[in-house]
């Protein structure tokens, strides 16, 4: 090759790269001389209108971000939700590149490009009315004046790469208190608006979302989602068509395709299909926790998912929803414990009905099938309106709970044995028909019939397994009975049996009154175990029941449960307590009582059973309860109460550490025909103001101190001023009758303490020598013994 040729070559490379180069010095020059002009007018007219306010930090020219597009690069740019100061910002961003091409500048033509934001944040709150804080702060206020601006030259959209980079966007509800936050490593997206102003976008890009709500679900947390979506966009009709959309989550992929008018109520037709039929769908739902625990199965098997959203999102209106999805030929194996699920299939369908909500909705699972290692479970559920739920239930199961708990592999159900069979045909959808499948043989009448035989297992943090459990419960009409329930918990045995008389009540009447009827029997329960969950109790628990037995019904509705006003209305049973102790040397027997709560009153009736020898009878009333649980307390309450015993021995009550607190005198003292009653009438305003005592009755008989009261009756009223009234209080003591009235000023004015006392004292008879030998204050303790044996020691002569 001659040097003329070389010549030739060289400035024929030459000569475009260095027109490149002189081409790119031109545009860098001419964007650079009006970047401040471009950026300076974009964001004053955008704070003019705008609600909100855009701030940035300052700019600079860069070449190689956008290549082949010159940027403008922006720093610090920030949007607040107003203008006024202290406000935190909607949006920022550490640095935005826009982009144009090289052909457009030297044209002076500003059509955008790229757009790259990195390293921000956007935070999305959607107000209690339904406002979102960027739409309100970026709505364009009307302006009726017509303007030009021959200096500058429209800015084109025609955008060939939007995208964020290490990007935070946040969005909370404050009605329902949900929250979503998403971390974006990388998405890109173009947008192209043509003449007939309609967008055409490609989104691809990867993120980890995060959804919260107040009662909080580990179903969707942190989850990895990647989209590659092409849609279109019509600005004049507002109209938005997904032509292709595939969106991953996790290892589980979704073909998305639809539009939405949102001219017309935002109306949506979107159809959802799973890529993969396979398990993968359905573990890409799994949280984290569930997640790493299936690491260890291998699956196979056929799943389907098809879902239809069809109808108008306006004001809190639902579109029409329709799910179906099936899997079939599937199995599961657990490769740590070699245990393997064959055989399972199932088909199942979802739709919110012709009304769109959840008082139409419905839910079916039909053709369940699963074959364990040892064992079987067919089964068919079917749940309409979810506001009140109405349910078909078919099932028969028979299952080894040892396969159940190392399939499973999770540590708390590893140690779990015994057999459970359950037969169930619960139908309140009688309009509803399903395939006839092989669900067992019930007795004529019999909805539900559950077996547990020989059921061992372990509560998490506790230290005692609950061993052998037996159980057998069947339910007819809705009448749930169990008639025995058996187990042994560390050194403790207990033994149940009971029933409910309307089962479906608690679901959907739940106004209605359902009685539940328990029995419990004891040999022996150890106080230390039972309470091991907390160790601070346990430690104080020393006590041991033996031969415990109770009988316990309860009388209301499910709505007075929920929501008590303030005390649930009902009727509440005791019977046939028995108990005995290791520490406290007494045993009760033949316990029961009844408890009434009405609307106004709590009425108590015969609270009666035997301690040792001892007997008690006890019934009162309370009037206009509700005042108890009023913070300030306004108004009138009652309180009424009557108590008898024929035959009432300290000795059967006290325990050893209850002795100490009694004179010596009376630790072994016996009464007998004991009878107490009496009503107090109690009035408060804001304060207590008196009390009126109605003394109906008081009679016993001490026999060791040979002490008789007999028919004392009368009035006591006492109150916030300060004095005490007693109005014939009358009755006898031994053989001497009384009728005592007085007044007592107990306040700190000593006039009236002289003045307004009085008492007035009468009777028809007294025996002065019965009286003189009553002993009421016997000497107690150590001093008195002392004091007798030095009397015994040192008799004091007689006069």
């Amino acid at each position: 090759m001659t040097p003329k040729i070389r010549r030739r070559i060289l400035r024929l490379i030459l000569i475009p790269i260095l027109s490149l180069i002189l081409l790119i010095g031109i545009a860098v020059a001419v964007l650079y001389s009006q970047q401040q002009r471009l950026v300076g007018i974009a964001v004053d007219r955008l704070n003019k209108e705008l609600p909100g306010e855009l701030t940035v930090g300052g700019s600079s020219i860069t070449i190689f971000q956008n290549w082949p597009y010159i940027s403008i690069g922006l720093q610090n740019v920030k949007f607040y939700p107003g203008k006024q100061d202290g406000d935190k910002p909607i949006y920022e961003a550490e640095r935005m590149f826009v982009g144009f091409s090289l052909p457009d500048i030297l044209k002076q033509k500003y059509r955008v490009k790229a757009i790259v934001l990195k390293n921000g944040s956007l935070r999305l709150i959607q107000d209690t009315a339904g406002r979102l804080n960027i739409v309100e702060a970026a709505r364009i206020a009307t302006d009726t004046v017509a303007t030009t601006d021959t200096s500058s030259r429209a800015m084109d959209l025609d955008i060939k790469k939007f995208v964020l980079k290490n990007m935070d966007i946040t969005w909370l509800d404050r009605k329902s208190g949900q929250h979503v936050s998403t971390h974006i490593d990388r998405i890109q997206a173009a947008f192209q608006l043509d003449s007939s102003s309609k967008v055409v976008a490609d989104l691809k890009g990867a993120m980890l979302v995060d959804l919260t709500h107040p009662g909080d679900t580990t179903l969707f947390r942190h989850k990895h989602l990647e989209t590659d979506i092409r849609l279109s966009y019509d600005m004049p009709a507002k109209f938005l068509n997904i032509s292709e959309g595939k969106l991953k989550l996790e290892d589980a992929v979704f073909n998305i395709t639809g539009t939405a008018d949102l001219l017309h109520d935002n109306t949506v037709d979107l159809k959802i299909a799973g890529d993969k039929p396979d398990f993968r769908q359905l573990f890409s739902f799994a949280p984290p926790a569930v997640a790493k625990e299936l690491k260890h199965f291998k699956y196979d098997g056929a799943l389907n998912f098809d879902a239809k959203i069809k109808g108008k999102l306006k004001s809190g209106q639902m579109p029409g929803i329709e799910l179906s999805f099936a899997c079939s030929k599937a199995w599961l194996h657990n490769t740590e414990a070699n245990r393997k699920l064959d055989s399972l299939s199932f088909k199942g369908f979802y739709t919110n009905g012709p009304e769109h909500s959840l008082k139409t909705s419905e839910l079916r699972l039909t053709d369940m099938h699963a074959r364990p290692d040892k064992g079987v479970f067919n089964g068919n559920f079917v749940m309409r309106d979810f506001t009140d739920p109405k349910v078909l239930m078919q099932i028969n199961s028979e299952l080894e709970l040892g396969f159940i708990g190392a399939f499973l592999g999770i540590k708390d159900l590893q140690r779990i044995t015994g057999y459970i069979n359950l037969k169930m045909d619960f139908k309140e959808l009688v309009d509803l028909s399903l395939p006839e499948q092989s669900m067992g043989k019930l007795t004529q009448g019999i909805q539900s019939e559950l077996t547990v035989k020989h059921l061992t297992f372990r509560i998490p943090n506790y230290p005692h397994i609950i061993e052998n459990l037996d159980l057998h419960a069947a339910m007819k009409d809705g009448f749930v009975k169990l008639d025995s329930m058996a187990f042994r918990l560390g050194n403790s045995d207990l033994r149940l049996d009971g029933s409910i008389s309307d089962l479906p009540a608690l679901f959907h009447h739940q106004e209605k009154p359902v009685q539940v009827l328990l029995n419990a029997h004891s040999n022996r329960m150890v106080l230390k175990e039972l309470l091991a969950f907390d160790s601070a109790r346990s430690a104080k628990a020393k006590e041991e029941i033996y031969g415990f037995n109770i009988g316990l019904s309860l009388e209301t509705s499910v709505k007075e449960l929920q929501h008590p006003s303030p005390l649930p209305k009902g009727i509440f049973k005791l019977q046939n307590l028995y108990a005995s102790f290791k520490n406290y040397p007494h045993a009760f027997h033949d316990f029961g009582a009844e408890l009434t709560i009405g609307d106004t009153s709590v009425l108590l009736r015969n609270f009666a059973g035997n301690i040792d020898s001892t007997d008690i009878r006890f019934s009162g009333r309370i009037n206009n309860y509700a005042l108890w649980f009023e913070k300030v307390k306004k108004g009138k309450t009652m309180l009424a109460f009557d108590f008898k015993s024929q035959h009432l021995a300290m000795n059967d009550l006290l325990g050893r550490k209850s002795r100490e607190f009694v004179p010596r005198g009376y630790r072994r003292e016996v009464g007998s025909n004991i009878w107490l009653r009496s009503k107090w009438e109690l009035r408060y305003d804001s304060v207590f103001r008196f009390a009126n005592v109605k003394i109906a009755n008081i009679s016993g008989e001490l026999k060791k101190h040979a002490f008789r009261l007999d028919s004392v009756s009368g009035n006591v009223k006492f109150g916030a001023d300060n004095f005490i009234k007693v109005d014939t209080l009358r009755g006898k003591v031994g053989n001497s009758d009384f009728d005592i009235s007085m007044r007592l000023y107990t306040g700190k004015d000593t006039v009236r303490r002289k003045k307004e006392n009085y008492l007035r004292f009468a009777s028809r008879f007294i025996d002065a020598e019965q009286l003189g030998n009553y002993r009421l204050a016997p000497a107690q303790g150590k001093v008195a013994d002392a004091t007798r044996q030095r009397q015994s020691r040192h008799p004091i002569s007689r006069q």
